[in-house]
């Protein structure tokens, strides 16, 4: 029989390596994503596109050192680029309102690239937030409790 020290120390590593499978899992899509969404916009070949990926998550990662407030900062900024972007892109299309809330909840993909176009979407769009939940962001906060 273990004492419990023992027991403890297997269980948090077990915990730890489950949490590093889930973030790789959850990072795959947004590497795929992010260059579907790349080569769509700009024609760029899918490495290049992955190494463009790899390159900004590193270029947020090394942001780090100079605190967490600047990092905070421009991810905002990049939200509020991104938020400005989808608002100038309705306003020049003007597609039609009842189509746009029938598509809100009842979605269909129609369309020889529709699926890349979703994949596209998922990633650089719903994706992301892993930057926030799966970095040293959430450890930085002082007081842990719920």
């Amino acid at each position: 029989m273990r004492d419990s020290g023992e027991v403890r120390w297997v269980r948090g590593r077990g915990d730890a390596g489950e949490g590093e499978v889930a973030v790789i899992a959850s990072d795959i899509p947004e590497v795929i994503g992010a260059t579907y969404a790349v080569n769509i916009l700009f024609h760029i070949p899918a490495w290049a596109g992955v190494l463009l990926s790899g390159s900004s998550t590193l270029l947020l990662l090394g942001l780090q050192r100079f605190g967490v407030r600047k990092l905070k900062i421009v991810i905002s900024v990049s939200v509020f680029i991104m938020a400005g972007c989808f608002l100038g892109e309705l306003s020049y299309v003007k597609p039609p309102a009842a189509n746009m809330l029938m598509g809100m909840f009842f979605p269909k993909l129609s369309g020889q690239s529709a699926s890349g176009v979703a994949i596209a979407l998922l990633g650089a769009l719903i994706m992301p937030h892993n930057l926030f939940l799966h970095s040293a962001l959430i450890l930085s906060r002082k007081d842990l409790s719920f």
